[in-house]
């Protein structure tokens, strides 16, 4: 009996640790102020622009995690990131398997995100962080 509740009281406390580090793995407020979030489709490939108005020191942005995908974001200039989403990958299709060997697959993200949530992972002061958000339909962003 004694083993049972036991094993009982370390299940719970387990998913409650769980659930704790999970919520605390996005940070409220961001270290940034994104101004604007836009995106382009050319030939099946989703590029994203975040603008962003300002950012504090010793924070840089790194990735974005979108349609439950994730892109390096790239700094275009002082205040724009761009990331690429490939919402159609070109496989190869070969009867030679080193060939075939060859496709990557998608980048999938860690995160289980709703249709209008979007993460941008970052490193502030050398430590890895979240930010979530939702995307209005005043961003432009389309489904992939």
């Amino acid at each position: 009996m004694r083993t049972l509740l036991l094993v009982v009281f370390l299940g719970f406390g387990l998913v409650a640790a769980c659930r704790s580090a999970k919520e605390e793995l996005f940070t409220q407020p961001a270290p940034f102020e994104i101004k604007s979030v836009d995106s382009q489709t050319e030939n099946g490939q989703l590029w994203i622009t975040v603008g962003i108005k300002s950012i504090d020191q010793g924070v840089n942005l790194e990735e974005i995690h979108y349609q439950n995908q994730v892109a390096k974001l790239i700094r275009r200039d002082c205040c724009n990131f761009v990331a690429h989403l490939d919402s159609k990958p070109d496989f190869i299709m070969s009867d030679n398997p080193l060939e075939e060997a060859k496709n990557r697959p998608p980048h999938q993200s860690q995160f289980e995100l709703g249709p209008n949530e979007t993460v941008i992972g970052y490193t502030q002061n050398g430590k890895k962080r979240y930010f979530k958000f939702d995307i209005t339909a005043d961003t432009k962003v389309p489904q992939p």
